[in-house]
């Protein structure tokens, strides 16, 4: 937040489905970050689609932090 254009936690968040979060955490690599923790918030009526949804999350994020 102090170094970028950023003025909220939301202009830095990656949020959306999986091609969406993608993306956005590309968009960081292309600008030279080099260090990035990641908080997953599951979302979902119930437990188990809770789990579902933070299974698909942390899916997602393996899938591109192997492109780093």
């Amino acid at each position: 937040l102090e170094r970028g254009d950023a003025r909220e936690i939301d202009d830095v968040m990656a949020v959306g489905d999986e091609s969406a979060i993608a993306e956005r955490l590309q968009r960081y690599r292309d600008v030279g970050v080099t260090d990035l923790m990641a908080r997953t918030v599951p979302i979902g009526e119930t437990s188990e689609a809770r789990l579902e949804s933070k299974r698909r999350t942390l899916e997602a994020l393996a899938t591109v932090s192997a492109e780093f």
